[in-house]
């Protein structure tokens, strides 16, 4: 790229003018802007990129798409995804979705991604549609429903899709939405942004560029206050509204949350400025892109978790790999090894292991579902890896291995014998552990492409309505109420499936009838229109359809009213116990109180840093992410020496170094306290207390 345009560029505006500027110096051959383009994607240049491409758009210059599966995720806004998807040339589609898979994208500009894909295959290869897009649709259903600029699109995805459960997963996901209302909508959304993005490229750009304006947080000034007659600061010996006032006023629209620094100069240089409270608001771009060796120490621990919670692994591996291994990160190591495997990252895993050395330095901790990719390419190794796995929980019982080795599995290359697999752990877990597997599974009917629905789900549920609560086996009204609607649904839903079926079977059985009677009688007309009853059957089947997909949602729904119900219920009734003897009522085991000292004042608590065991990431990940993350939370809380956290916390009768504190209803958090450390025992679910306070007494 040449040194004029560079130039530019860095002080070009994004609008009508800066555009034709840059329009203005662009290379007259197509190889030489191409290689341009590939330069600011490799380098991942972000303005660059934006302001090229769309000057070549404006020019109708031709600009591949193959540009769009690394440069994608340089785009902030959907409009501007759809508008180069739609005005480059080559295989769009093919492109898009390489930047849906392996990219980490906002939610709504891959669902807008989805849709130009497959508007535009319906366009180009007449109607021929890419390959797992429906179960690219679906997992983006799953994942990003809840947000309200993505649940547009997808709800046209459910539409232009010939997969019906697309929009049964989004009803599920947003019960608060009239799903008639929001498919009618929608469409009216859907069709106004293909519109737009077939329009001319500078059609989506604004005419004169407007400052962003900084929200969340407070402006400072980037220029000092100076008085208009006052002397200028740059030392002419003018006035200042002689001299600089004007050119002051054009940065001082450009201020940033740094005193002295504009927006332009924080995105220059933005590490010195990041804090762990900000880490959270960074765009995923600005996140990604971040020098992690230039950030605060403080910092590292939330800027490596929030690129942990990334869509794709390419990022936190990076940032492992610059800053290398270190202990105070293990778990965020092991949370990255295990999006890797859930993202079907062969590589990513790989360079991860190899910051520690490899499989034989890391040992057990390393996950099952990570070991088993690990095995992808080699078959027989597969199996081998995965007898092993299986004989080792097996042979231990350990629920934590069994969990671990179940969901490891449901994401592998073989994810209908992972359904298999994981629906076998159902049974012998509790009803928490059971309902996170269950989306496992779910997960994988959405790579399969198959009903968006399992059977093991009637088998959760059932044991959801059959728990009993409390001491004396009253349930609330609200738990009953939301119970005796699960049953309702679930056998409103086997009833439609049935009528849905024998109406299928009839359709079938009157097609073969009429196929029989053409093949009999020749000489007979065979185009002829179908009959009223054939029209009736499909008009039945439509809506037969429709309200099963209202009944699953509902029947989802549901299911975390009960969870919300019974958490109310166990708050409720911890509420109405008496505090004294202390842990006398205490939530767990009838027993549990039998294992601990009484309460003790715990008075003001020094900030101490948070040891973990190796493991800890296996049982994070084996439990529902509600009860994970309200552990660490807890963790947190604790470790800062907050008061309130240290409510409910007290020693075990046969190891008084170690401290018990409860996770919500079912699940208990052991630990030790040193003057500087807090050390992670153990995470359990309470049933299991008994044991292991007998096993701490053993060590």
């Amino acid at each position: 790229m040449s040194p004029e345009i560079r130039a530019l560029i860095s002080l070009a505006s994004y609008d009508h003018e800066g555009i034709r500027k840059i329009a203005a110096l662009l290379p007259a051959e197509d190889g030489v802007l191409d290689e341009w383009l590939a330069t600011a994607v490799e380098r991942a240049e972000r303005d660059s990129f934006i302001l090229l491409v769309t000057a070549a758009l404006h020019l109708e210059r031709r600009v591949d798409a193959r540009h769009l599966a690394g440069g994608l995720t340089l785009l902030p806004h959907f409009l501007t995804v759809g508008s180069f998807a739609w005005h480059m040339t080559g295989d769009v589609d093919v492109h898009l979705m390489t930047a849906v898979r392996e990219s980490s994208l906002r939610y709504s500009c891959s669902a807008a991604a989805l849709l130009c894909a497959v508007a535009w295959a319906k366009e180009n290869r007449g109607g021929a549609l890419p390959p797992g897009i429906a179960a690219d649709a679906r997992k983006l259903a799953r994942d990003g429903a809840s947000d309200n600029n993505t649940a547009p699109f997808l709800y046209a995805l459910g539409q232009a899709l010939p997969d019906e459960s697309i929009l049964q997963i989004i009803a599920a996901q947003r019960p608060d939405i009239r799903q008639d209302q929001a498919i009618e909508l929608s469409q009216k959304a859907s069709d106004e942004f293909l519109k737009a993005v077939r329009g001319e490229a500078l059609a989506i750009v604004p005419e004169k560029y407007v400052p962003e304006k900084v929200t969340g947080a407070t402006q400072r000034r980037s220029v000092e206050k100076v008085g208009r007659n006052d002397p200028c600061p740059c030392g002419s010996g003018r006035k200042y509204k002689q001299c600089c006032t004007n050119k002051d006023h054009e940065r001082l629209l450009r201020s940033s949350t740094v005193p002295g620094k504009t927006i332009e100069e924080i995105e220059a240089c933005p590490e010195p400025h990041v804090t762990a409270a900000s880490v959270g608001k960074l765009d995923i771009w600005q996140l990604t892109h971040l020098n992690p060796l230039l950030l605060k120490p403080e910092v590292l621990r939330e800027y490596l978790s929030a690129l942990s919670v990334l869509p794709q692994p390419d990022a936190i591996v990076s940032a492992f790999e610059r800053l290398g291994y270190r202990e105070e990160f293990q778990l965020i190591w092991a949370w990255a090894c295990i999006a890797s495997y859930h993202a079907n990252r062969k590589d990513a895993v790989e360079r991860l292991l190899a910051l520690r050395g490899g499989l034989d330095a890391v040992g057990d901790e390393f996950p099952a579902g990570a070991r088993l990719l690990l095995q992808r390419d080699d078959p027989a190794g597969f199996l081998r890896e995965a007898e092993a796995l299986a004989l080792d929980a097996l042979k231990t019982g350990d629920e934590e291995k069994l969990l671990n080795f179940a969901t490891g599995f449901a994401s592998t290359q073989t994810p209908a014998l992972g359904i298999f697999v994981a629906r076998s752990v159902i049974p012998i877990t509790d009803n928490v552990s059971a309902t996170n597997i269950l989306g496992r599974i779910l997960a994988a009917h959405d790579r399969l492409g198959l009903s968006p629905d399992d059977p093991f789900a009637n088998i959760v549920e059932k044991r959801l309505t059959d728990k009993t609560v409390g001491e004396h086996g009253k349930d609330s009204q609200a738990l009953r109420t939301a119970r005796d609607r699960l049953e309702a649904k679930a056998g409103e839903v086997n009833r439609l499936k049935a009528e849905l079926l024998r109406t299928r079977n009839e359709m079938e059985r009157r097609a073969q009838a009429r196929t029989a009677s053409a093949a009999s009688h020749p000489t007979v007309r065979t185009s002829l229109p179908p009959t009223d009853d054939s029209a009736d059957l499909r008009r039945k089947v439509t809506e037969l359809k429709a309200l099963l997909n209202e009944r699953h949602a509902e029947r989802t729904h549901l299911r975390h009213e009960i969870s919300k119900a019974q958490e109310e219920l166990d708050a409720a009734r911890h509420a109405a116990r008496p505090t004294l003897p202390a842990e006398s009522a205490a939530h767990g085991t009838d027993t549990e109180h039998e294992h601990l000292l009484p309460a003790e004042e715990h008075g003001t608590q020094p900030v101490r840093l948070i040891e973990f065991p190796h493991k800890f990431h296996i049982t994070l990940d084996t439990l529902p992410r509600p009860v994970a993350s309200t552990a660490m939370q807890m963790l947190g809380r604790l470790a800062s020496g907050e008061s309130s956290a240290f409510s409910g916390v007290v020693r075990l009768k046969a190891n008084r170094e170690i401290y018990r504190q409860r996770i919500g209803s079912d699940h208990r958090l052991l630990f030790r306290l040193s003057s500087t450390h807090l050390e992670v025992v153990d995470l359990i679910n309470r049933r299991d207390l008994d044991l292991r306070i007998k096993s701490l007494r053993a060590d």
